[in-house]
């Protein structure tokens, strides 16, 4: 806490409030250990290696950068489409870090991760049980887990589609999927599943997902497709 001279009178004072750099690091620290980035995607744009200058790879971490240098002036979310080991993971990752140590809100959840989450909250007869994940936040239902997927600022979901499209699962992306699209949050998304019949034995996204939430998707995110050297082996090169 400061005072400074008041402007009525130079002999009284009034008392501002005055934040130190402490107080913004350990506020950055906190959403930082918020959105659970797993430590192997703490690395920024920078460390993102591409296979040759102008190709998909360095358009796909344009883009990104771009996203996040324009938000939240515009909230489009990205959704990353290629093959395993491309480094899609990687790109979304940066942008959701850099995003946080701006000041936002985010949250990084596997797919398959967050629908298991979500079955731990039941007991074996179907009612609720406590959940506490590895942060220590203590989860008591299924609705406080969907409510805090659905409302933080900017949610990073990792391979969308990986898990078996059951009508449970679909009711599942379709509550949070359509939770997000009603209150315009922004939406980072990854997904080895093209969205475009390319190759005759492609299994689109929409195979997992449904029609209708691809279609959301679409309005939602700008898509950011990728190809190229598988990203793994670039990096083991470096």
């Amino acid at each position: 806490m400061a005072t400074v001279p008041s402007k009525i009178h130079p002999s009284r004072m009034r008392e501002i409030l005055v934040h130190c750099d402490c107080f913004y690091e350990q506020r950055t620290s906190q959403l930082l250990k918020a959105a659970r980035i797993p430590e192997r995607y703490t690395g920024g744009f920078g460390d993102y290696q591409i296979d040759f200058p102008g190709g998909p790879l360095e358009r796909a971490r344009f883009t990104a950068a771009k996203m996040v240098q324009e938000y939240p002036t515009e909230k489009a979310g990205l959704l990353f489409v290629g093959p395993v080991g491309i480094g899609k993971t990687h790109l979304a990752c940066a942008a959701l870090r850099e995003l946080v140590l701006a000041g936002h809100s985010g949250l990084f959840y596997s797919y398959a991760d967050l629908l298991t989450e979500i079955r731990n909250s039941y007991n074996d007869n179907g009612g609720l049980k406590y959940f506490t994940d590895p942060d220590g936040n203590r989860w008591e239902t299924e609705t406080q887990i969907l409510n805090h997927v659905i409302n933080v600022e900017v949610l990073l979901l990792d391979e969308l589609g990986k898990v078996k499209a059951t009508d449970w699962v679909l009711d599942k992306i379709r509550e949070i999927i359509g939770g997000r699209y009603a209150k315009k949050n922004t939406t980072l998304i990854t997904t080895n599943y093209p969205l475009d019949q390319k190759k005759p034995k492609d299994v689109l996204l929409q195979e997992k997902i449904g029609e209708d939430m691809v279609s959301r998707l679409r309005e939602m995110c700008n898509i950011v497709e990728m190809e190229g050297t598988d990203y793994r082996h670039i990096v083991k090169r470096q």
